[in-house]
């Protein structure tokens, strides 16, 4: 914590109060009162100073679409690419932050929470490639206040172990209106006992590396030792035949890979998996070149022992 400082002002005493209870593990007052009735869901601390504005209370639906894709409007009709449909409970939370907060800030304490809980990352996305902001608000979520500009928006859908051992679905929307405050939404859904809840982050793999120019492959995890289980090759041969809008520039294959061990025998552990998974991909036709990148690329949104796909033409473009 930093020293107090000769005539502290009234932003640094509102940060250091909320610092100083969240560690004393008092909580943190909003600056304002919460809408009456509301509370916060029991996986989802707010972020700090922050205060209930809108609120839908645990809810039995039967119909709650899970996005996990951008979304459109086309005249009259809401276009969403990707979602899953489910029955079973919803709960509804929104925050206005305090002053001066920074989206990005906002973003990294909502994801935070889920990754610590132990969720994966479904889908994410930030400014206009999440779609109309306009339509997030009013037509998916339903609370005005969170339209903004669509360059100062963020998603992500995210699955979450529960403390009773089933799943959650959270969807997290944080925006930062043209008046520069931020607000977080966060859909917290339980879905039915029995529910067959599957997300095939690799059907969609060819459009989010023609978007974004890379993609962790999902199902393909090296081992300790930097090998790839069966499962892993059978997933490269399958999603191959996917990739037929690259066949003509090449693809790298990044293998990253954590541990213990010497930094000299990570690099190398990798670069072998890299080889392995270009080699997978090359039977197929695609031209894949192979880099291991060891620990040095870690990234908060994916985890550390990953392989993915990098489009070198597509990142320039960007």
């Amino acid at each position: 914590m930093n020293p107090l400082p000769a005539r502290p002002s009234r932003a640094w005493f509102r940060a250091w109060l909320g610092a100083t209870c969240a560690s004393a593990g008092l909580g943190v007052l909003a600056a304002e009162p919460d809408l009456p009735g509301s509370a916060d869901p029991p996986d989802f601390a707010r972020f700090p100073g922050a205060w209930i504005v809108a609120y839908s209370a645990p809810d039995a639906v039967r119909d709650y679409e899970f996005i996990t894709g951008p979304v459109d409007k086309i005249r009259r009709d809401v276009r969403i690419d990707n979602s899953l449909r489910l029955s079973g409970t919803l709960t509804r939370v929104t925050w206005q932050a305090p002053n001066g907060t920074r989206l990005a800030d906002a973003v990294a304490h909502y994801r935070g929470l889920a990754l610590a809980a132990g969720g994966r990352l479904v889908f994410e996305c930030s400014g206009p490639d999440c779609g109309r902001s306009t339509v997030w608000a009013n037509h998916v979520f339903r609370v005005p206040v969170l339209a903004a500009p669509n360059r100062t928006q963020h998603f992500l859908a995210m699955a979450v172990p529960s403390g009773d051992g089933a799943r959650l679905l959270a969807t997290i929307y944080v925006v930062q209106r043209g008046n520069r405050r931020v607000y977080a939404h966060v859909d917290t859904f339980a879905p039915d006992p029995g529910a067959v809840v599957e997300f095939d982050r690799n059907r969609d793999l060819a459009q989010v590396l023609a978007r974004h120019g890379h993609a962790v492959l999902e199902g393909v995890t090296p081992g300790r030792l930097g090998r790839l289980p069966p499962e892993a090759l059978a997933t490269l041969q399958a999603i191959a035949s996917s990739l037929a809008a690259f066949a003509d520039q090449p693809l790298h294959v990044v293998c990253h890979l954590g541990g213990s061990a010497p930094m000299d025998t990570l690099l190398a552990r990798s670069t072998a998996c890299a080889e392995e998974a270009a080699a997978k991909l090359s039977e197929s036709g695609i031209s894949a070149l192979a880099f291991g990148a060891g620990p040095l690329l870690p990234r908060e949104d994916a985890p550390l022992e990953r392989v993915e796909l990098v489009a070198p033409e597509r990142l320039r473009r960007r």
